[in-house]
C-alpha cells in the first residue's frame, strides 16, 4: 500500500540522514518530510516521520 511506501521511504531517509553530507541536503526538505507528521493513515508513518525529523535537524 503506500503506506508501506512512505513508512519504508521515511526508514531510508532517516538512515541517510545519520550522514552530515545526507543531514545537510534533507534539511532543504525538512518541511516535506514534517508533513507525513499528519499522515492520518497511518501511525507508523507518524511516529517514522517524526524521528527522521529528529534525525535531520539534529545538531553535533
Amino acid at each position: 500500500t503506500s503506506s508501506e511506501v512512505r513508512l519504508n521511504a521515511l526508514k531510508a531517509i532517516t538512515t541517510l540522514a545519520e550522514a552530515p553530507m545526507g543531514r545537510t541536503t534533507l534539511l532543504e526538505n525538512v518541511d516535506k518530510v514534517e508533513k507525513l507528521i499528519h499522515d492520518h493513515e497511518s501511525p507508523a508513518v507518524r511516529k517514522a516521520a517524526q524521528i527522521a525529523v529528529k534525525v535531520i535537524t539534529w545538531k553535533p
